[in-house]
């Protein structure tokens, strides 16, 4: 890493990590039936991790000027848990009209501590901690409607989601930003979809409205400039056309808010020159997307344009006030996408090949840095299925020819990963072997530029994992409870 005060400033880290990790889940549910029209039920869910020991004993020696120091890293601790109800109604009311009521509610609760030392050259080193407590709970619900009308069918519904996130960290090294925060938000949306098909040829379109209120509170006190609401209008139109060739054409808009973590306001230390944290100033992303499709037999292709406003990247900037390089999340006002991909996957008795292509030419220019380079990823997957015994076997080849990924310049690289199934006794029992990376190539450098900054990092770890699977199911009968999540809020939590 090179500084912008013209020091040239070298780290290289040693890790050796051992992890150790207990946790239980519980998941009960039940559904009523009192009819063939009608069906409700409920499931919970639990899962407690009352115990995480990262054991890293990490050395970071750091060069500059000619001295040189060591840092080490020995524990982090984390535990959590959470509860989750969900409950559903799906009503036939007449032949034409159909009704469907999903709820969730979700309680969360996160603790992690990190603790690390710096060693000056004949001193005493100094212990330091960062204790982060993080608590989250949900409440949201999604009415729809379906209603036949001729040959086509008419979708409407609304959702609603209130969720609360609660931030609390606590660093004893005073340049580490603590925070005590709090985030209310609110979700109100509409939506309607109409489909009709004539003869071969599917339509459908669409529309979304969303309102969403973010209420952001520091050390108890709501920050009016954190605080804001957004009104989101996302249309969708798809034509698809089953032929010989099989073609399709869809536009869709949609909208990403960033997860809670990556609103909290915190730093991190990774080392002496390196912080990284979240923004409590991140916009939503919103994305259009414009694609084309066509399949043939064994054969699919497809091209798509992707536009994103206030796209959401990790960006590493040197920070004047801190004297580090600081590494968060940043909104980049536009960012525009190419991609053209193809797959073959014919079947010849029992070996089964797939060939995946993918070509991806970026567009992107920030702070006067262009990640425009095209990659290209390619992929082999033989697998081989032998039915009468039981066996599966598989080998995959990847490659990707290094190019730009968001704000970063990647390195080419290649992999290898075997695995083998068996099964007995009537597929109750399967053994699983795999080993990924067999050789061990699966890695890359990446290199990160930034106007005050130069970052290159080369990775050489082994990559190798050999792993080793039983399982036995008592009950083949599938779950047959039909509830499904009503918000995508879920997801930021």
């Amino acid at each position: 890493m090179e500084l912008p005060t013209a020091q040239a400033t070298k780290i290289s880290m040693e890790v050796d990590q051992e992890d150790k990790s207990c946790s239980r889940y519980l998941i009960a549910g039940v559904n009523y039936t009192p009819s063939k029209e009608h069906s409700l039920g409920l499931q919970y869910d639990f899962t407690q991790k009352p115990k995480w020991e990262i054991d890293s004993d990490i050395q970071s020696h750091i060069s500059t000027k000619g001295s040189s120091r060591q840092e080490a890293q020995h524990s982090h601790y984390s535990k959590d848990h959470y509860h989750s109800l969900n409950a559903y109604y799906l009503g036939t009311i007449t032949p034409s009209y159909q009704l469907r009521y999903d709820m969730n509610l979700f309680f969360k609760r996160e603790e992690a501590e990190n603790k690390f030392s710096l060693e000056q050259a004949g001193q005493t080193p100094k212990h330091h901690r960062s204790d982060l407590e993080q608590r989250s709970r949900l409440l949201s619900a999604r009415l729809q409607h379906f209603i036949q009308l001729g040959q086509g069918q008419l979708t409407l519904g609304n959702e609603a989601a209130w969720t609360r996130n609660k931030q609390r960290h606590v660093a004893t090294l005073s340049t580490l930003r603590q925070a005590d925060s709090k985030i209310e938000n609110q979700l109100y949306a509409a939506f309607a979809s109409y489909t009709r098909a004539w003869g071969s040829l599917m339509a459908e379109l669409g529309l979304r409205y969303e309102y969403n209120k973010y209420d952001y509170h520091e050390a108890g006190v709501l920050q009016p400039e954190q605080s804001k609401a957004y009104h989101s209008l996302m249309p969708s139109v798809q034509v698809a056309l089953q032929a010989p060739v099989a073609l399709s054409l869809s536009y869709q808009t949609k909208t990403k808010r960033p997860s809670y973590h990556l609103l909290s306001d915190r730093h991190q230390y990774n080392n002496e020159y390196l912080y990284e944290g979240g923004n409590r100033y991140l916009l939503p992303q919103n994305t259009q997307v414009l694609a084309l499709g066509a399949q043939w037999q064994d054969l699919q292709a497809a091209v798509e344009y992707q536009h994103l406003h206030n796209a959401i990247y990790f960006y590493t900037k040197y920070d004047p006030a801190l004297a580090v390089a600081l590494s968060k999340p940043y909104n980049i006002p536009h960012s525009d996408a190419l991609d053209f991909s193809a797959s073959w996957s014919p079947r010849f008795g029992f070996w089964r090949p797939s060939l995946q292509l993918l070509v991806h030419k970026p567009f992107l220019r920030f702070e006067g840095e262009e990640f425009s380079d095209a990659s290209l990823m390619a992929s082999l997957r033989n697998f081989f299925l032998f039915r009468k015994q039981g066996l599966n076997f598989s080998m995959e080849a990847s490659y990707f020819s290094g190019g730009s990924q968001e704000l970063s310049q990647v390195d080419a690289y290649w992999q290898m990963d075997l695995s083998i199934n068996k099964t007995f006794f009537d597929q109750r029992l399967r053994l699983s072997l795999s080993l990924d990376d067999a050789f061990n190539t699966g890695y890359s450098s990446v290199t990160l530029r930034a106007r005050e900054l130069k970052i290159h990092h080369a990775q050489r770890p082994d990559g190798r994992r050999l792993k080793l699977t039983l399982n036995y199911s008592f009950n083949m009968k599938k779950n047959r409870f039909k509830g499904e999540d009503s918000s995508s809020e879920l997801q930021r939590l």
